[in-house]
């Protein structure tokens, strides 16, 4: 039997305790902080460029060599009746739809009908029925007009070609042609270079638009037509966006659909116990209302810190929550209802006014949702882009839109204080050891526990009165054509992440060299005792490939196209050559 979910939150206000009496008492002044955390390298002096690599400075690589694609249903039962049990899960999970109930589930091209099926029979031996709704079908689009897209835009996730980015950025402007057309006018080779693989045939393009654009009214429409419908589960990301797209049905949904595919489905992620999960997220976001300033690190070249009012902290705790995504910036966890985490995917009741943080110094990084580009660094100042430094033309393209586009700097958004679109805006943290970056599956490594995705723009995701997207915001963007969301990522794989808590000149680290720390927490080792070896459960299955940092060779060579060196990694990994797999204690034959 499973032991009971370890309580809520009950350990806010243990953190003054925790840090001793003196945090209670009167304390310096400010000038006598300590301005940096400890182990932090210094201003100016985290170049990788020049890095050497050294041995155990951090964690080498990892790859789970357990991994398989399964051939039969049979074999995929077992992960499937873990998956439909998971309650605790990225933004949702499976297990949230209760016996007896109807769930939807929305199901995307390209997804693996061995494990459909099995997913089907899982949730049949719950007491659930399963109700499948291809998203092409809900849109309107012929299975075959489906296939043809997914087969053209399938090659960017397969190669993990990261300026595949930048084309799904423009298609966040009203008319994806304007920023298109713009770009092909003023720079028409870094439009040949963007668009030399990723340009489609005017019909598809059409086809695209379509899903993009019919598939929510058609989903509610399907809603419409079917009562008997409890629940729904579908999508990659984006919770809070899948949510506003059902409209009048947005209670219905349950979470994302992640387990179509062999890496997700036949990994560890859908076993890893939900009250486990929960645990390491309450331990990672526990400081968060204590604190005064942020200070974040990573070997590849970022190095930033924000600092916070009393107020601010406690605002952005009461935001920061979404499951196996924490917003560890207040700008996501804010101008937004929160979610509930006693009710979860319940919003709270009570609208929180954004938070625009001042940040300053440096984000770069090689990944990003789409895959791998040259090492690319943007500066801010003030929360703010200045500037795009970069090796290649991920930050070319970024660089050039960012200092040319009209208006894109000088209008000032909606419920933003300020003129431009290039605020610091998303920190998304993964918190689940288990997920593992795959050909195809570039979602596995940001939602991995530790992995830091960055990105910047001015998206507000409610309106002060109810939890729907800001009218005025659409409006504004589209008459201005302007973006309307938030994109451009850059992942930190080995991030350092510390937060000053105030009043008390005490650093806690949050994330060290790519470990979340909650997962080394006493009390998260011995709730995992409960379910078999600490040791075995909470260790990291995947951990980055990168030479200069935690293998040998030159990070300033990888960082001239890393996406060689990743497609080399999963070549090896598919042949099982890889000198790095990872084979868990528990599963090993000599045990």
């Amino acid at each position: 039997m499973r032991p009971k979910q370890v309580s809520k939150f009950l350990l806010v206000g243990l953190l003054p305790l925790l840090l001793g009496s003196s945090s209670s008492q009167s304390q310096p002044a400010a000038k006598a902080r300590s301005e940096f955390a400890p182990g932090y390298p210094g201003p100016g002096k985290i170049n990788p460029l020049t890095h050497e690599y050294t041995e155990g400075e951090y964690r080498a690589p990892r790859f789970p060599s357990y991994l398989k694609n399964p051939k039969s249903v049979d074999e995929v039962m077992p992960f499937a009746r873990a998956a439909v049990r998971q309650t605790r899960s990225v933004q949702g999970g499976l297990g949230l739809v209760n016996s007896g109930e109807t769930v939807l589930i929305i199901v995307d091209m390209g997804a693996d009908p061995i494990i459909l099926e099995a997913v089907d029979k899982a949730f049949e031996e719950r007491g659930v029925t399963v109700q499948y709704l291809p998203r092409h079908q809900a849109a309107g689009v012929s299975e075959e007009d489906a296939r043809r897209l997914h087969e053209w835009v399938s090659w960017a996730a397969m190669n993990h070609w990261g300026l595949a980015e930048v084309d799904r950025w423009f298609g966040f402007w009203d008319d994806k042609n304007v920023p298109k057309e713009w770009l092909k006018g003023r720079r028409p080779d870094l439009y040949d270079v963007l668009y030399e693989k990723l340009e489609q045939p005017p019909d598809l393009v059409e086809i695209q638009l379509q899903l993009e654009n019919q598939a929510f009214p058609g989903i509610v429409k399907y809603l419409d037509a079917h009562p008997e419908v409890d629940a729904v589960c579908m999508g990659k990301g984006g919770m809070t966006s899948q949510k506003k797209g059902l409209g009048k049905y947005h209670t219905k949904m349950r979470g994302l659909f992640l387990f179509d595919n062999a890496p997700v489905m036949t990994s560890r992620v859908g076993s890893f116990p939900g009250d486990l999960w929960q645990m390491i997220e309450e331990r990672t976001i526990e400081p968060i209302a204590w604190l005064d300033r942020v200070q974040a690190w990573d070997p590849e070249g970022t190095d930033v810190y924000w600092d916070m009012t009393e107020e601010e902290a406690q605002v952005w705790a009461r935001g920061i929550y979404l499951q196996g995504h924490l917003y560890m910036n207040p700008r996501q966890a804010t101008g937004r209802f929160p979610y509930s985490v006693l009710e979860f995917p319940a919003f709270q009741n009570k609208w929180l006014p954004p938070i625009i943080t001042k940040t300053y110094g440096t984000y770069a990084g090689c990944s990003n949702h789409a895959g791998k580009f040259d090492r690319t660094a943007i500066t801010l100042e003030d929360g703010y882009i200045k500037k795009v430094e970069g090796q290649g033309k991920y930050a070319e393209i970024w660089e050039y839109v960012r200092a040319n586009y009209p208006n894109i700097n000088d209008l000032t958004y909606p419920y933003y204080p300020k003129p431009g679109y290039f605020w610091q805006y998303e920190a998304g943290l993964g918190t689940n050891p288990k997920f593992a970056l795959a050909r195809g599956n570039q979602s596995g490594e940001r939602l991995h526990a530790g992995v830091v995705h960055w990105a910047f723009g001015a998206q507000m995701h409610h309106t002060p009165e109810a939890p729907v997207s800001p009218p005025e915001l659409k409006e504004f963007t589209r008459k201005n054509k302007l973006p309307w969301l938030h994109w451009m990522h850059i992942h930190n794989l080995f991030v350092t992440y510390n937060v000053r808590v105030r009043n008390a000149n005490k650093w806690i680290t949050i994330i060290d060299k790519g470990r979340l720390t909650a997962l080394d927490d006493p009390a998260v080792r011995a709730l995992a005792s409960r379910y078999g070896d600490p040791d075995d459960l909470l260790a990291d299955e995947w951990i980055e490939d990168m030479p200069g940092i935690n293998r040998p060779g030159s990070y300033a060579e990888y960082a001239k196209d890393p996406r060689e060196h990743l497609m080399n990694v999963m070549a090896k990994v598919e042949n099982g050559t890889y000198e790095y797999f990872y084979t868990p204690p528990s599963m090993r034959k000599d045990r």
